[in-house]
């Protein structure tokens, strides 16, 4: 058996803390990932993993073991890579919301494939958060206040919000420039808000002013261009609308506590097409200056 394979699935082993998800990102069958731990800890004479029927974890000998092993990894890539560096290649699997992958993950993601043709990404969309080691995903990008603890995580860019609108809806009327100018607009909220601070104000999200939510924010942002009313969305997301006359921003960006963030499962044993691939998130969604449209 190849000592290096069997590094590699103790690795993957000990990022997802599973032997089935192991399996699952080396598309091999469980049986092979027992087997080839098994050899690992016969040829060390040790016990790398403590089983249970939910969890797999590291023992204190896995745990010495995990960065000799990473370091082993990193080097024998390099040295079969015909450049002499890592290779750009493999399958990566990326997590995120629906809307994320909406609003221009998705788009990015096929970019990236076509500059470094040898990676295959697999694109996991999900509303529900669960911890990253949970799903065996290489990378989540989420946006939330904090990432989940323990998590191996690095802040991409803030996530303010912006209150957007067509043209077509407003016709010939005034943009509200302020919030108390607001009382008579239709809102496009998301299922769980209740309210808007807009301008230092409270906006009330009633069944009035609001009389259909939406699941997520793509379905919102669609309402808006369509000219329904009026959507708080990420402004992160909303420079191409903006730049291109399709929505117009009410009031400046509103503060927020969210940021965007991509999780990794572990800091050891990082591929080096989800490194290169985060240095392209980190570029994307920096932050920016929000043009404004000027109240008519």
């Amino acid at each position: 058996m190849d000592r290096l394979d069997a590094l590699e699935v103790f690795l993957q082993v000990a990022a997802t803390g599973s032997f089935a998800a192991a399996a699952d990102r080396l598309r091999v069958d469980p049986a092979t990932v027992t087997k080839r731990v098994a050899y690992l800890e016969a040829l060390l004479e040790r016990r790398l993993f403590q089983r249970s029927t939910r969890r797999v974890t590291l023992t204190a000998e896995g745990e010495a073991l995990l960065s000799q092993a990473a370091d082993l990894q990193d080097r024998a890539q390099a040295f079969f890579a015909k450049d002499g560096r890592a290779a750009i290649s493999g399958v990566v699997r990326i997590r995120c919301s629906h809307s994320l992958a909406s609003f221009g993950l998705a788009a990015l993601l096929e970019r990236f494939s076509l500059e470094h043709p040898a990676v295959q990404i697999e694109l996991q969309v999900s509303e529900k958060l669960r911890p990253i080691v949970e799903t065996g995903a290489d990378l989540a990008i989420t946006v939330e206040a904090s990432p989940e603890p323990g998590a191996v995580a690095h802040r991409l860019g803030p996530c303010g919000s912006l209150f957007v609108a067509s043209k077509a809806y407003w016709g010939d009327r005034p943009l509200p420039v302020r919030a108390t100018d607001w009382p008579q607009l239709r809102l496009l909220p998301l299922a769980h808000e209740k309210a808007w601070q807009a301008d230092g104000l409270e906006v009330e999200i009633t069944q009035k002013n609001a009389p259909v939510r939406y699941g997520n924010a793509w379905l919102a942002y669609q309402a808006a261009l369509r000219g329904t009313g009026v959507a708080r969305l990420p402004a992160v997301v909303m420079r191409s609308d903006l730049a291109a006359g399709r929505l117009v921003a009410l009031l400046p960006e509103a503060a927020s506590a969210l940021s965007v963030w991509a999780v990794m499962p572990s800091r050891r044993w990082v591929k080096p097409a989800v490194r290169a691939l985060l240095g392209v998130l980190q570029t994307h969604y920096a932050h920016y200056e929000m043009p404004m449209a000027a109240p008519s």
